[in-house]
């Protein structure tokens, strides 16, 4: 029986036009129906309004309202290279449904695009442009017996352009949005004081922010408001993109061992195809003094969270893979 240091492991691409044949019919709709694959990189808090909106005599793939504020974002998708007419729909799109932020999604955003999308973000502080490329791997390791097994592929968007929110030219800051940069930097420094293997990726202005993780797996912290009673609350997720339903159900049959070695309650929250796994905690991140006993919470659960759950995925996504193949 091998330890978990000497198994191997690797990234492998997975087919992506096989999962989304069709950019508006698949693609377009899976990101309207897990927005959170947009808001978790690049911090924004997206509401969908609708998708294939018409602009002009064209159509915006999805049209959100930006949370918090009276602004709106454009989404423009591309299951390929982007082109330079794609880039004159995310440049001309805000004005036509008076949206101050565009947000690009493409398999590939050339180095010539990504330069004009900066040089638009340094030169005008009131429009904000993102790109992200979308990364589908599944991941290749092998498990305790030496055989090598596949886990269900990832859907993944990495931010390749951001506007500087602490840049002068790219307007002052809000009070909310300096104090989710107070927020982060503060638990930052307690992750980094702590003996663990999870540390805090950038701080940004959003409710989420990053795990950084020697898994494949995502964490994030989040501080979120129910939406039915108002309470407001603190949490360390997994993210929805990593577990699909299958996964969801088999990891949900092992909640008593896991809350086990937890020792916190898990949170199951099914948002159709791709569920989440949450460990929540009451509090509200308003009064900073409450801050210091928050990001204890937040640095002690994510390396319990991450090292119990990562065994749990591996050898729930052997079962279904087994299972799947016995056919």
């Amino acid at each position: 029986m091998k330890k978990e240091s000497e198994r191997k492991s690797e990234y492998i691409e997975a087919d992506l036009r096989k999962r989304f044949p069709s950019e508006p019919k698949d693609f377009t709709r899976h990101i309207a129906e897990e927005i959170d694959l947009v808001c978790d990189p690049t911090g924004l808090d997206l509401e969908v309004e609708d998708t294939e909106v018409q602009a002009g005599n064209k159509s915006v793939d999805i049209l959100c309202k930006i949370k918090f504020s009276d602004g709106k974002a454009i989404i423009e998708n591309m299951l390929g290279t982007v082109d330079w007419d794609h880039l004159g729909k995310l440049i001309g799109y805000p004005e036509l449904v008076s949206a101050r932020t565009a947000i690009l999604i493409a398999i590939e955003v050339p180095l010539d695009i990504r330069k004009i999308l900066n040089s638009l973000n340094a030169c005008n502080p009131n429009r904000k442009y993102y790109a992200l490329e979308i990364e589908y791997n599944k991941v290749s390791y092998e498990d305790e017996e030496g055989q090598m097994r596949e886990t269900p592929p990832i859907l993944r968007l990495n931010v390749v352009v951001k506007p500087d929110i602490l840049s002068k030219t790219a307007g002052p800051l809000s009070e909310r949005e300096r104090g989710d940069i107070d927020y982060w930097e503060a638990l930052g420094k307690v992750m980094d004081e702590t003996d663990n293997n999870v540390s805090c990726k950038k701080p940004r202005a959003g409710c989420w922010l990053p795990f950084s993780s020697p898994s494949y797996l995502e964490f994030s912290a989040g501080i979120r408001q129910d939406k039915d009673n108002g309470e407001e609350y603190i949490a360390v997720s997994l993210e929805s993109k990593n577990v699909d339903a299958d996964l969801f159900r088999e990891i949900k049959e092992k909640r008593e061992q896991i809350e086990s070695e937890l020792g916190e309650k898990l949170d199951f929250k099914a948002r159709g195809k791709f569920p989440s796994v949450r460990v929540l905690k009451k509090a509200s991140a308003n009064e900073r003094s409450n801050w210091p006993e928050q990001h204890k919470w937040f640095a002690r659960n994510a390396n319990k969270f991450d090292a119990i759950i990562l065994p749990i995925v591996k050898e729930c996504a052997s079962k279904i893979r087994a299972n799947k193949t016995s056919f």
